[in-house]
């Protein structure tokens, strides 16, 4: 009983969060729905975030039941849409034309995050509103705080190709601002660009626009970060997959043959003695582990 009682409470110790972040242009065009609620199946997804979902706010609950999710919120003009599974509560604290931040707790031991999804105006002085706003936000936040998706902006020349050089002054401010809020880009891997004004070859332009940022508390809570830019399919933006635990994730060994194993006298021996071992499971897992039998006495 008491080992089950330890078992209990480090797996409510154990917090894992899973999202999707989407720009999806019309969740009803091109078959974008049923993308999402295939993405939402494959990596069991908590979270999601759409962006530009060009259908009227009334129907959200709809998309909601749709996906299997227990709530819903959309910002002020319907630009954004944050849906989220039964296992989180989740409270509006900001709600305004460009993001929505919520302080979503898990219900079985009242673990907090704070999410807040921007989509920035496309006019550089339409977006000082949001960095005021942003700073608010961080006046009365002192937790794990994560702030991402489309910001219309990049951090460096590095993050765009095509069309005109980026002029570097054009990012002080978004890098200023960010900085003033004590947030870190947190990287990424996949695709370098999320963005792509799908133009002509020699009119194309190409550029990081969807980032996630996270203050000091995310890094120290969470041991495992991943941000995959997932591939875009038609759109526009790439959608990201963003999963992060408390945990490690367990790291995937592949079989490995060495082909000086033949060289030694046993080898036959040691293959056959593997081979004949009883291990259970089923095929796929019977194999699995008499390789990794042969490899370990081998090696």
């Amino acid at each position: 009983m008491g080992k089950q009682l330890k078992v209990l409470k480090f797996l409510l110790m154990f917090l894992m969060i899973s999202t999707i972040i989407c720009n999806i242009r019309g969740v009803k065009s091109r078959g974008a729905f049923e993308r999402l609620k295939f993405l939402t199946g494959l990596y069991k997804i908590q979270i999601i975030v759409i962006q530009e979902p060009f259908v009227k706010v009334e129907q959200i609950d709809k998309y909601r039941r749709g996906l299997g999710f227990e709530g819903c919120y959309a910002n002020c003009n319907g630009k954004i849409w944050v849906l989220w599974s039964a296992e989180f509560d989740a409270v509006v604290a900001e709600n305004n034309e460009q993001q929505i931040t919520l302080k979503i707790t898990r219900k079985n031991d009242s673990e907090v995050v704070w999410f807040t999804t921007v989509y920035t105006k496309s006019k550089q002085h339409l977006i000082v509103s949001l960095w005021d706003n942003l700073i608010h936000c961080r006046n009365y936040i002192d937790d794990l705080w994560c702030i991402c998706e489309d910001f219309n902006a990049i951090m460096s020349p590095e993050e765009k190709k095509g069309g005109n050089p980026h002029i570097i002054e054009k990012s002080w401010e978004f890098i200023s601002c960010m900085e003033d809020y004590g947030m870190v880009d947190a990287g990424y891997k996949g695709l370098r660009f999320t963005w792509c004004n799908a133009r002509g070859r020699h009119q194309r332009i190409w550029k990081r626009l969807d980032i996630v940022f996270i203050n000091q508390h995310w890094t120290r809570k969470f041991s495992f970060l991943d941000i995959e830019h997932l591939s875009s399919t038609g759109l526009d933006h790439t959608p990201m997959l963003v999963k992060c635990s408390t945990l490690e994730q367990p790291v995937i060994k592949y079989f490995k043959f060495l082909n000086f194993w033949t060289d030694q006298l046993n080898f036959k021996t040691i293959v056959q003695e593997a081979w004949n071992v009883d291990v259970g499971e089923n095929c796929t897992r019977r194999l699995q582990l008499k390789l990794k039998q042969v490899s370990t006495k081998l090696s």
